[in-house]
C-alpha cells in the first residue's frame, strides 16, 4: 500500500458534528473481495477539494466494488474541511493499493492529469466526490468487456443525482455510428474508462479549458479510436458538480472546440444542438433553484 499518512485519529479536528459523524461512520464500511484471476489492473482516480459532505457515499461505493485488482488514486487540492481525514480513514481500511496526494493544483483537470501520472493500472477511470457507482459490478462491466474486445476506451450509461437524491436517469448517449456523434453530445467522464496508452497517443486533458476539457479530450481521442459502448448503468452522476452548471462561457468554449474538430454542416448542427441543450439546462437550473427558494420560505 502506498499512501501519505497525514493524521492519527487523535489529531483530527472537525468543524462540526456532521463531519465527525461522517468520519466515524466510515469505519463501518466493509470492502468487497473475491478470489478470482484478475490480471487486468484498474486505477480509479478520485479528485477532491473541500467536499467532506459529499464524499462518504462515494467512498462506500468504491469499497463495494467486487473487482479486486484496483488501485485508488486520491488527488486532493488542499482541503481544509475534513476531506483529508475522511480519505485517510478510507486508506487505512482499504486492502487495495492506494496513492494519496494533497496539495494545491490548477483546477479539476490539472488534478486529473496529476492522478493520471500517479496511476499504474492498465485501465484508468475518473470519479468525483458526490458520484457513486451504480452497483458493486460497475468496474467488472468494463474489465469483462475489455477482455473480450480489447478496446482503447469505453463508456457506459449514467444516472442523475440531484441535490443528493437519486431521482432521475440521465438519457444515455447512444452507440456512436461514427465519431461525428461525439460533436453533438457528450460522454459522462465518470462512466468512461481508458486504456492508459491513449494518453500517450493524444496527450492529457487541457488545463484552463473551462469546464469542457473532457469534451475536448473525447473529440481528440475519437480522431484516433472510436469508443466501445457498454450497455450498463455505471454511475450515479452528481449534477451539482463543476461541469454541470449552465454557463454561457462554457457554451462558447464548446462551440469553439466543435469548430476545431468539425466542418460544414456538422459544425452547424453541433452548434444548434449545443444551443438547444444550453437553453434546456438553463431552464432546468432556474426551476430547480426556484423550487429550492420556495421550499425554504
Amino acid at each position: 500500500m502506498v499512501h501519505k499518512s497525514l493524521h492519527s485519529p487523535s489529531e483530527i479536528h472537525f468543524h462540526n458534528v456532521q463531519q465527525e459523524a461522517s468520519y466515524l461512520k466510515f469505519s463501518e464500511t466493509r470492502f468487497s473481495s473475491r478470489n478470482v484471476d484478475e490480471s487486468v489492473t484498474v486505477s480509479v482516480v478520485i479528485v477532491t477539494l473541500n467536499c467532506v459532505q459529499f464524499l462518504d457515499e462515494t467512498l462506500k461505493s468504491l469499497a463495494s466494488q467486487r473487482y479486486c485488482s484496483i488501485e485508488f488514486v486520491f488527488v486532493d487540492g488542499g482541503s481544509t474541511d475534513g476531506t483529508v481525514a475522511l480519505v485517510q480513514r478510507f486508506i487505512n481500511a482499504s486492502p487495495h493499493k492506494t496513492v494519496f496526494v494533497s496539495e494545491k493544483d490548477h483546477g479539476i483537470f490539472d488534478a486529473m492529469n496529476k492522478g493520471l501520472r500517479l496511476a499504474t493500472g492498465q485501465l484508468v477511470s475518473f470519479i468525483n466526490a458526490g458520484d457513486e457507482y451504480c452497483s458493486e459490478n460497475s468496474i467488472d462491466h468494463f474489465v469483462e468487456s475489455y477482455r473480450d474486445v480489447r478496446w482503447r476506451w469505453a463508456y457506459g450509461f449514467a444516472k442523475l443525482k440531484i441535490n443528493f437524491k437519486k431521482t432521475k436517469y440521465r438519457q444515455p448517449v447512444r452507440a456512436y455510428k461514427s465519431c461525428k456523434n461525439l460533436w453533438l453530445t457528450q460522454c459522462c467522464h465518470q462512466a468512461t474508462m481508458f486504456h492508459r496508452s491513449v494518453f500517450c497517443d493524444v496527450g492529457a486533458y487541457l488545463v484552463g479549458c473551462d469546464s469542457v476539457s473532457d469534451y475536448e479530450f473525447n473529440l481528440r481521442l475519437a480522431k484516433v479510436s472510436e469508443p466501445h459502448v457498454i450497455k450498463e448503468y455505471i454511475v450515479w452522476y452528481d449534477i451539482t458538480g463543476f461541469s454541470s452548471k449552465p454557463r454561457f462561457s462554457a457554451l462558447l468554449s464548446r462551440m469553439k472546440i466543435a469548430s476545431m474538430y468539425s466542418s460544414g454542416w456538422v459544425f452547424i448542427l453541433a452548434v444548434g444542438m449545443l444551443l438547444v441543450r444550453f437553453s434546456r439546462s438553463c431552464c432546468a437550473y432556474m426551476v430547480k433553484h426556484a423550487l429550492m427558494w420556495y421550499g425554504a420560505k
